[in-house]
């Protein structure tokens, strides 16, 4: 790849932090340019590299990620700032968005995941978990500091528009294919080519997707309706 993606990495556990760096750097598409044990060493380094994303733990002395995460958001404004934390829960996730971070990921992803939001930050600038409902995601996208302006390169079929409001109803692959009576085999296509335009299969970023697009709306009582 011509241009790869600038990281930095910082988490105070070095084998952790070793790992993670050695795996980003075989994909061939990301170079690490850093990696930080704390947030004093980590806002050092962030004024030595330009990075286009920064993976962040919120536990880390000195100055926690915690800490340092409004700093280096107002002082950063277009590095991605993915929090990678062994501590998760909906309203931790909400708290750090609004803090300025893009994607809030739990330690025990896979090297497959983490990379999928990595490259879902950059295109879109936002990556959200499944464990987030929908009364959560309206309060991340009210206040949040960070963009969540997606653009469709290509436009989704009437089909597609079919299966992300089911996908948005919590249906899964077999109930879809029921109500359509489609198999679940031609199901599985039309959610493997939809992941591809959205750029996430995850069932809440196509719901955020749908939101930012003009696809659905959240009413005035907190429901989602779809124009």
């Amino acid at each position: 790849m011509a241009n790869k993606v600038k990281v930095g990495i910082a988490d105070d556990h070095e084998i952790f932090c070793k790992s993670l760096r050695d795996a980003l750097v075989y994909d061939n598409d990301f170079d690490v340019l850093f990696t930080a044990e704390n947030g004093s060493e980590l806002l050092f380094e962030l004024d030595k590299a330009t990075i286009d994303i920064l993976i962040l733990d919120l536990r880390m002395p000195v100055i926690s990620g915690s800490e340092a995460l409004p700093i280096i958001s107002e002082k950063f404004p277009s590095l991605k700032i993915i929090i990678l934390s062994s501590f998760e829960s909906p309203h931790l996730i909400i708290e750090t968005m609004q803090k300025g971070a893009h994607a809030f990921l739990n330690k025990k992803i896979g090297i497959d995941t983490l990379i999928e939001a990595m490259h879902h930050v950059l295109e879109k600038g936002y990556y959200f978990p499944d464990t987030l409902n929908e009364e959560l995601i309206k309060e991340a996208l009210k206040n949040s500091k960070f963009s969540v302006k997606s653009i469709i390169r290509s436009p989704l079929t009437s089909r597609e528009l079919e299966i992300v409001k089911l996908i948005c109803e919590e249906k899964n692959t077999k109930a879809i294919s029921e109500q359509l009576n489609l198999s679940e085999r031609t199901i599985e296509n039309h959610r493997y080519r939809l992941s591809k335009k959205i750029g996430s299969s995850n069932s809440i970023n196509i719901l955020v997707y749908a939101l930012q697009n003009g696809i659905a709306k959240i009413t005035a009582d907190g429901k989602v309706q779809f124009e």
